[in-house]
């Protein structure tokens, strides 16, 4: 456990701005946070900096094909943020017993421009194309959903922008030590001092070691209906 503060300072004192042991001067605090929340936003849209990614549910209603996810969004959100992204989305189906989830399409503008009849209405949809507004995102489902089933989305986690310089901040391991070093670098322009290489290369391996962490394997399949007689495929053996 750390505060705002600490990491600001530390990140401050990295670059000899800050004199150790010396209390971090007030306008050197206010920039810092905003310097870190710059930092941080930036993370939001790199994959490999989420350490998580959000599974939520939200109830359909009949007949509504356009919903908004945001600070005044439609369906509710904990907390009501814009998903940075959407990884893929399912229909829970509740009137099986147990609930069964349906793979929804994610589909793009031209796919989206080239359903002639948008309107079409169906017990299932099968596809959702998202607008990507701001604020609010926008998803529009297809055919639309006649049943109050559930949406599914997999989203990808934000770290939140931090307002009180003094809070609490919890982290998963690697974090704090990665975003010190690298609000470092991101403040070294500011102050006009060039961080050390000993501070830059603490930066770029830290980080590094996180996306390592979050990195996802890619593994290679082969549909066995493609092979004869029918098998399992191993690529290291080729048989």
């Amino acid at each position: 456990m750390t505060t705002v503060r600490s990491i600001i300072t530390r990140a401050v004192r990295l670059l000899g701005a800050v004199a150790q042991g010396t209390p971090l001067p007030a306008g050197d605090a206010a920039d810092g946070l905003q310097a870190l929340n710059s930092m941080l936003e930036a993370w939001n849209i790199d994959s490999l900096n989420i350490y998580t990614k959000n599974f939520d549910e939200y109830q359909l209603v009949p007949g509504q094909q356009v919903y908004t996810i945001g600070p005044t969004g439609n369906i509710a959100a904990t907390p009501q943020l814009r998903p940075t992204t959407i990884d893929r989305a399912l229909l829970k189906v509740l009137q099986s017993t147990p609930n069964i989830e349906l793979p929804i399409k994610m589909i793009e503008d031209q796919e989206w421009s080239e359903i002639a009849v948008k309107n079409l209405t169906s017990t299932y949809c099968t596809k959702m194309y998202s607008t990507g507004d701001f604020p609010n995102l926008s998803l529009y489902l297809w055919p639309i959903p006649t049943l109050a089933n559930k949406l599914i989305l997999w989203t990808w986690n934000q770290v939140l922008g931090l307002q009180d310089i003094n809070a609490d901040l919890s982290l998963p391991p690697g974090y704090e030590r990665a975003i010190v070093y690298n609000l470092a670098i991101e403040l070294s322009a500011e102050y006009g001092i060039m961080a050390s290489p000993v501070v830059q290369q603490i930066a770029i391996d830290s980080l590094a070691h996180i996306k390592r962490v979050n990195s996802t394997p890619l593994y290679l399949d082969c549909d066995p209906a493609l092979l004869s007689p029918p098998a399992a495929f191993n690529w290291l053996t080729g048989k």
